[in-house]
């Protein structure tokens, strides 16, 4: 079962643009903030082994942006980072325990990584032929099979995916790995995997999965400047952080999740458009500006790369938690 990255935040924008308050039939929306949902526990197990990220790039990605992402990744083991950091943003999510109080894994790292310069399965793809493409990798062995592996599929520009840019930015799942047959011999244990997939939001809906670093079709620009000025890639890697939360803390539907279980409410989408200190619909919040670049972060990465990074609902004090 696929999770998807709910737009309550695009709903949210929706509401700057009317004179009166819109209901939604399961939760309604303020302009004012409001109390986060409580996120249920529905005693499923979590990612509290160390998490193995496999990035499968579908399609043409510039080289600095591998190194970007990479470092993204890189960022969670680094011990020299500055605060506000990856780490402490990951912290929030360390808070959520299973049945055994067995905490979220603090190790995650970059474990692998192929491409599908040709998109072997073509430029439009369907929301079940995203875990195929996975398995698809397995079978050629340019990517593992592991059942500690969260296996992250990026798409280009210029891929079209399933309701991409109508009602997500991301989505995740789960996978049975393949039984090992006698020429495969990669992993013995069989199994299942997780899998998550964030399309690049460059072309075709950067005010949408690039906010606040796009003017959206609706409500105040809030446009801030982002890190090296790629609107994309900072789109992309708020996109992965959120579909990693999501991962960790659902990552086979039974986890911790608000509302219908086809269309969760998760640890990061419960916090729709939220970055920094009194961020609310349509505004990011207080956060870092770069002195040289003036670009708009909440997180220091490994080198000189800075991030943006989703606010996460904390089970500690039922709030969403930003970096700064």
């Amino acid at each position: 079962m696929a999770h998807s990255l709910n737009h309550c935040f695009l709903l949210s924008l929706l509401l700057f643009s009317f004179p009166t308050v819109l209901s939604l039939p399961r939760k309604p929306l303020f302009l004012v903030p409001t109390a986060s949902p409580v996120l249920e526990y529905h005693r499923g197990p979590l990612l509290t082994n160390p998490i193995n990220v496999y990035i499968l790039y579908y399609g043409h990605f510039h080289l600095s942006r591998k190194y970007a992402i990479a470092d993204f990744f890189a960022s969670f083991l680094s011990p020299n980072t500055a605060t506000p950091s990856v780490q402490t943003w990951w912290r929030t999510a360390l808070s959520y325990t299973d049945l055994s109080r067995r905490p979220v894994s603090n190790n995650v790292s970059l474990a692998g990584m192929a491409s599908d310069l040709a998109c072997s399965a073509g430029k439009t793809l369907t929301r079940n032929q995203l875990p195929l493409l996975i398995k698809a990798a397995m079978r050629k062995q340019t990517l593992p099979m592991d059942p500690s592996g969260l296996y992250l599929i990026l798409t280009s520009d210029d891929t079209i995916v399933e309701r991409f840019c109508m009602s997500s930015c991301g989505t995740h799942g789960a996978l049975l790995l393949p039984r090992p047959g006698p020429k495969t011999g990669v992993d013995k244990t069989g199994g299942r995997a997780v899998w998550a997939w964030v399309g690049d939001p460059s072309k075709q809906c950067p005010g949408l999965c690039a906010w606040p670093y796009a003017k959206p079709l609706w409500g105040p620009p809030s446009v801030l400047m982002a890190p090296g000025g790629d609107v994309g890639l900072a789109g992309m890697v708020i996109n992965v952080a959120t579909m990693l939360v999501g991962s960790a803390t659902n990552p086979y539907g039974d986890g911790f999740y608000e509302g219908d279980p086809l269309v969760p409410v998760e640890a990061s989408t419960a916090c729709p458009g939220l970055y920094g200190k009194d961020g609310f619909a349509g505004y990011p919040g207080t956060l870092l500006v770069d002195p040289t670049t003036n670009a708009s972060f909440n997180a220091y990465g490994v080198g000189s790369h800075i991030f943006l990074l989703p606010a996460i609902w904390d089970p500690l004090t039922r709030k969403c938690k930003a970096n700064v």
